[in-house]
């Protein structure tokens, strides 16, 4: 099932334009998302990743089966464990995403050399899926996005 919402993200990108904000559908998962001008998408796998023209920032949008925030969040601190080092997570707050409940978590790690900020979002969508929303900024150079990340994640909604 989360081969086909790749699939079907794939689909939509291929429609898309190039340096505007850009607006993403998934019919499937029932959530749009908005990205900041000239930053660039594609699918890797399963899961969309989102960068800034200068890879200091990174979005992953991963869906999972995972039905409750719980489990999602699990999964997705399993991941970050796997890519960092060092990593350090708050518990956790529970917040609204576009209407949606979700829990936001903020945090440091290693990846590689760098120092690195983390947000993470875990919601379950409209399509009763796990949504993960794994962001990655270098440490020294988030101050420069922050506003292009706070209107990206504010943009993150379920379809109307």
């Amino acid at each position: 099932m989360t081969g086909r919402i790749a699939l079907v993200i794939l689909a939509l990108l291929a429609f898309s334009a190039g340096a505007h904000a850009e607006v993403i559908r998934d019919d499937k998962a029932k959530v749009t998302l908005t990205l900041p001008e000239t930053w660039t998408q594609k699918v890797v796998g399963k899961a969309l990743s989102i960068d800034d023209p200068a890879r200091e920032v990174n979005f992953t949008i991963v869906m999972v089966d995972a039905a409750d925030l719980k489990q999602a969040a699990a999964k997705a601190a399993t991941m970050l464990q796997k890519m960092t080092t060092r990593l350090k997570l708050t518990k956790g707050k529970r917040l609204s995403l576009g209407g949606m409940a979700a829990m936001g978590f903020h945090g440091t790690a290693q990846l590689g050399k760098k120092a690195i900020k983390i947000a993470l979002l875990v919601t379950v969508t409209p399509a009763n899926k796990g949504m993960l929303v794994i962001g990655l900024a270098e440490a020294a150079k988030y101050k420069a996005h922050k506003a292009d990340v706070d209107g990206f994640l504010a943009s993150i909604a379920p379809l109307k």
